[in-house]
């Protein structure tokens, strides 16, 4: 009893820039979309439209024959999916049953990367080092009510930020037998 339409509209400018040793990747898409929500039980009927603009940057720069540095930055938009949206318990698993309060949420994330490579092809030897840091800012916050087996889960209105730093490397070594 719910109807769930998506629209989307998408536009995308691409560039690639080679110099000698420096590679950049950009990309700009622009994104339309269009949300119809009908949910037939309460008569409930909502639209919504969004205008996204998504860029990325990637860039690689080549030190010398066996090292690189590479950086990498997005801006990523998020809408909720209609399983959020449904206000009618829905079993997701033999031991739950979930409804949700009808509200669509937005998310907004950011992030980047910066890796410094070796590579070195005879003896098959790799070696990766990267950090990377992403920033989400998000328009709700979930909270439960549990009543025996039965779950709702409730959106709020209420802004927050999370934000992820890593640290992340890797070394491999090939053998030929």
């Amino acid at each position: 009893n719910l109807d769930w339409l998506k629209s989307e509209l998408n536009l995308s400018l691409n560039a690639n820039y080679n110099f000698d040793k420096l590679s950049v990747y950009l990309s700009m898409p622009v994104s339309y979309k269009i949300l119809k929500l009908t949910n037939k039980i309460p008569g409930d009927k909502q639209s919504n439209d969004y205008l996204f603009f998504e860029p990325s940057v990637n860039i690689y720069y080549k030190i010398n024959s066996k090292f690189y540095l590479s950086s990498a930055y997005s801006f990523n938009n998020q809408l909720g999916n209609i399983q959020t949206l449904y206000p009618g318990y829905i079993l997701q698993s033999y031991r739950n049953i979930n409804a949700y309060n009808n509200k669509l949420s937005k998310a907004q994330t950011n992030g980047g990367s910066l890796s410094l490579s070796y590579t070195d092809l005879v003896p098959a030897l790799f070696i990766r080092i990267s950090l990377s840091y992403n920033h989400t800012k998000r328009d709700v916050l979930y909270g439960q009510d549990f009543n025996g087996i039965l779950n709702t889960t409730y959106a709020i209105g209420k802004g927050n930020i999370s934000e992820n730093r890593s640290i992340n490397g890797s070394i491999s070594k090939g053998y030929d037998f």
